[in-house]
């Protein structure tokens, strides 16, 4: 990659890359002390506008980080425009994190402890997992599959207290309970929520890992998933085995 590409994957969705891969990218000697690669490479990406997940301090030349931009807050019209494309092989709609909405629909006089739902949480993570191991992409979750807004308000009973802040911790907790390496994932996920007609919306931006990305099933194993058109699919063994060779050849 050089570096108007790298600077291009950065910015539009973050990208994963070392200090060794970014100080090649720039021209900065890597037979330099390590303290004065990192503080090379620190500099370089300030004067872009771009930052390190997790920050130097952490890690090695060789550990895995999410390059990016600062992630600027996104507005309705970013959501308008999502919904306005339609779902794809970058880019779900999910209505709620934990609501079962169908179900809610379907037998109005169900608890809101009957309405909590594994599989509505399990389908978003999916999607994300998915996106980890493809190309990236954009997850929007208090939007419906016809693309009418329902807003993420619904989950708020089942995040401790209601608001914004306690779904954030609600769902990245769940991030890291539930994926392989859960911490790190939660580097490669940059969450916005946006405010549409007194509904909130939460757009997450995921970076594609270099590193697979595995989720816990229901029973317990964990599992490895891609994006196939718009489609999320769980891979077979076989198959996951040829993805981890490929992306290691």
């Amino acid at each position: 990659m050089n570096r108007g590409e790298f600077l291009t994957a950065a910015f539009l969705t973050g990208c994963e890359a070392c200090i060794e891969e970014v100080a090649r990218v720039f021209g900065i000697q890597a037979d330099e002390h390590p303290f004065e690669v990192c503080l090379a490479v620190e500099t370089v990406l300030a004067e872009h506008g771009l930052h390190l997940t997790p920050p130097l301090p952490k890690g090695d030349l060789q550990s895995p980080r999410l390059v990016a931009g600062v992630l600027i807050n996104s507005a309705p019209e970013d959501v308008f425009r999502d919904i306005a494309a339609g779902e794809s092989a970058l880019l779900e709609f999910k209505s709620t994190l934990l609501f079962d909405v169908r179900r809610s629909r379907a037998a109005p006089e169900s608890t809101r402890e009957q309405l909590k739902s594994e599989e509505v949480l399990h389908s978003a993570l999916k999607t994300i997992a998915a996106f980890l191991n493809s190309e990236g992409g954009v997850l929007l979750i208090g939007v419906e599959n016809d693309g009418a807004i329902f807003g993420v308000e619904s989950d708020y009973g089942y995040c401790g207290e209601a608001g914004r802040d306690s779904w954030e911790l609600t769902f990245r907790d769940h991030v890291q309970n539930r994926f392989y390496d859960g911490r790190s994932v939660n580097n490669f996920l940059r969450l916005s929520i946006v405010e549409i007609d007194g509904r909130s919306v939460v757009r997450i931006l995921v970076t594609r890992r270099n590193q697979l990305s595995y989720l816990k099933g229901k029973s317990g194993e964990f599992e490895l998933f891609i994006r196939q058109g718009n489609r999320t699919v769980r891979l077979s063994l076989p198959e996951a085995e040829q993805l981890w060779r490929s992306r290691n050849s």
